[in-house]
Formats: C-alpha cells, sequence, structure tokens
C-alpha cells in the first residue's frame, strides 16, 4: 500500500502531535489537558461541529454536513499508571503515567485526518464523526459515551478504530472477520468457612482447602464440558486468606478474569464455574459468594467491512490471530457495523504493549491515516 503524498507531508504535524500527547498522558476520565489540545487541533482545522462533555472529557468533532449516516472514527485517549522507562526527550513527563498501549498513537492518526479532512473538505459527501474517548483502560468510556446519547445525536452507519500493534510490521494492517478480541469480565469470589485452631482441622470448616479443591474442580470440568475448539481462559490472579500458620482459615478471597470469544459461550462458561462452586460448597460445608464486574463485550468485526478493508490495502493487508485481550470499542461495534484494524508498529528492539519499554516508529501512523482515507473512499464518504 502506498502512502499519498497529500498524506506523507502531513508526517511533521503527526510525530509532533503523537510527542506532546506521548510526553503528557492521563489517566481514565481525567484527560482535561488532551481533550484541549484536541479540541485545538480541531478547531484549527475547521471541524463543522464540536461539542464536549461525553463521559466528562470526551470530545466529538464532525466533518462534513448533511443528513445521511455517516461514519464514526474513534480514538482512546488515556494512558497507564506505568512509570516509563525509554530514555529519549519525548518521554514521558508525567510521574508514574505512561502512554504504554498506543493510544498517544491513536489520537495522533486521528488528528492527522482531521488535518487531511481540513485540506479536502470539497471532497467529503457525507458526516465524518471523529470521536475521542477516554476511559479505555478498564474504566468503559465507550460505553458511558453511549448511554449519553453520542450515537443519537450524531448517527452512524458505520464504526471504525484502529490499535497499534507491535507484532506486526510498520506497513502492514491486520484484521479478521467476526470475533478478534474476547468478551471478558472479572470476578471476586469470598469463600467463608469458619475459623479454629490448626491442630484441631475437624473443628473448623477450611476456606484454603475448599478453594484449593474449587480451583482444581473448576478447570477439570472447563475442559470435560467445554470443546477445546471453544476458547476460552478463566484465571485466578489473586488469592489472600489467612492469618496464622497454625489457624484454620475462616475467610478467603479470590480474584480473577473470564474471557471467551462468543457470548452464549461466556454465559455458559459462568454458570459452569458457578455451578462447580455449589458442589464444593456442599462437600466442604462452606459459602462460597460470587461479585462480577462484567468488562467488555467481544469485539466482532463486521464481515463485509472486513472485506472492504482487505480490498483497500491490497498486499499490506494480514489476517490478524485472535487474541484474549479485551477493547471496549465492543460497545460500538455492538450498535453499529464496523471494525477496528491492527496498525503494524514492529519495532527493531523488541517490545509490548502496556509495557514500560513501550514505543514506536510514528511513521507507522502514516499507514493508519491512509487505511482511514482508503476506506472513506470505498464507502464514498470521499468522493
Amino acid at each position: 500500500m502506498q502512502i499519498r503524498p497529500e498524506i506523507q507531508k502531513l508526517y511533521p504535524k503527526i510525530k509532533a502531535y503523537r510527542e506532546y500527547l506521548h510526553q503528557y498522558p492521563e489517566l481514565e476520565y481525567h484527560t482535561v489537558q488532551t481533550r484541549k489540545f484536541i479540541k485545538k487541533v480541531m478547531e484549527e482545522t475547521k471541524c463543522d461541529i464540536l461539542q464536549e462533555g461525553y463521559a466528562q472529557e470526551g470530545i466529538v468533532g464532525v466533518y462534513g454536513k448533511g443528513k445521511e449516516k455517516g461514519i464514526l472514527i474513534r480514538s482512546d485517549m488515556d494512558a497507564l499508571p506505568i512509570q516509563e522507562k525509554v530514555k529519549k526527550e519525548t518521554a514521558s513527563k508525567i510521574k508514574g503515567v505512561m502512554h504504554a498501549c498506543g493510544h498517544d498513537g491513536h489520537m495522533a492518526a486521528l488528528l492527522g485526518l482531521c488535518e487531511y479532512l481540513h485540506e479536502h473538505k470539497q471532497r467529503i459527501h457525507k458526516p465524518i464523526v471523529c470521536l475521542f474517548q477516554p476511559g479505555e483502560e478498564g474504566a468503559g468510556g465507550a460505553k458511558q459515551m453511549i448511554e449519553e446519547g453520542v450515537l443519537e445525536t450524531f448517527p452512524c452507519a458505520y464504526a471504525l478504530a484502529t490499535h497499534l500493534m507491535p507484532q506486526y510490521e510498520v506497513g502492514k494492517i491486520a484484521c479478521r472477520s467476526g470475533a478478534m478480541m474476547a468478551q471478558n469480565a472479572e470476578v471476586e469470589i469470598r469463600v467463608q468457612g469458619t475459623g479454629g485452631h490448626g491442630a484441631y482441622p475437624d473443628t473448623g470448616k477450611d476456606a484454603i482447602l475448599a478453594a484449593t479443591s474449587f480451583l482444581l474442580e473448576v478447570q477439570t470440568q472447563l475442559n470435560k464440558r467445554f470443546s477445546p475448539l471453544q476458547e476460552k481462559v478463566f484465571h485466578i490472579g489473586i488469592i489472600q486468606g489467612g492469618n496464622a500458620c497454625n489457624t484454620i482459615c475462616d475467610s478467603l478471597l479470590m480474584k480473577g478474569t473470564l474471557r471467551a470469544f462468543d457470548e452464549a459461550i461466556f454465559q455458559q462458561l459462568k454458570a459452569c464455574i458457578m455451578n462447580t462452586a455449589e458442589a464444593i460448597e456442599k462437600l466442604y460445608d462452606v459459602h462460597f459468594h460470587f461479585q462480577w464486574h462484567e468488562g467488555y463485550f467481544s469485539v466482532y468485526n463486521h464481515p463485509q467491512m472486513c472485506m472492504l478493508l482487505k480490498e483497500a490495502v491490497e498486499d499490506s493487508y494480514v489476517e490478524a490471530d485472535k487474541q484474549m485481550t479485551s477493547e471496549d470499542f465492543s460497545f460500538f461495534l455492538k450498535e453499529v457495523p464496523g471494525f477496528m484494524f491492527y496498525t503494524g508498529c514492529k519495532m527493531e528492539k523488541e517490545t509490548s504493549l502496556h509495557s514500560d519499554t513501550f514505543d514506536f516508529d510514528e511513521h507507522a501512523l502514516l499507514y493508519t491515516v491512509e487505511t482511514y482515507v482508503r476506506i472513506l473512499e470505498k464507502l464514498d464518504i470521499l468522493i
């Protein structure tokens, strides 16, 4: 895929946008300065409508007019509570906060598209809704913006987003039809027994013993009752319980995550987990209390839209693998057909998302902007 000259010349601005945003990262819904920076660029690029206030610091700029439904292109805004270890002048200046998931690049690319649309306004045939969303990293900002009516105010026929992905080479655009990222939920499980002296195990109801049996049995049940082809993960990452080595633990807390690609399978997995707990309750005379925290839906890419992307980017297209990670752009895809694609950003020195050394070459963002423009052309939004 060749980058057209009009996009190539935007590189200095896109690079500058990314460098500024990377130096001043903000967390969750507290993206005040980030919003102000985005607003300034969209005002300078003469968007037709500018609206703030969604999910506290979300901001929407619309390029083009008309009553027909257009397209929503979304970028996330928030950073992560990570201390950056990349040694360069444009590293994060905010202690303990870093754009370690590429959201600075997502914003810079979408602002680059705003620059392109400003220079080619006469080509815009339908509204292009550039949406900047806070709170992607676990806070569910997409859901909040939808609940606050952003899709009623700006109705769209399609939805589109990207995510930088260091496993793919620069110049590659990766996607897959159907489920690409997993549905997820976090769970807290409290096991309640009764305490006692460790010398008399028959006098208490050991929460640790019950929890251990549950962890072994639940994996057995999940493997027995579900096909290996039904991809799934149930993982407990925290166990807290017990006060002394010579006591019977009366209460224990486990925290974990459940992930799957199919919503029906996801609900069946939850039922299996809780049924297993009920069996362990009877066996050990303890009580299990579950508190589920629903996360994001599976990112489901519309098959026809994926075919459109494949045609648009030509030899740059790569078939993406499914990933058990999650993304709240899935809330938009539940409401509007569309897709998320990965922008390749592999560096010579290996790095990964959510790492304190994550970095990328801003030239990768030119392929994002080129892909956006080609999709807009394929949909006759840019003519």
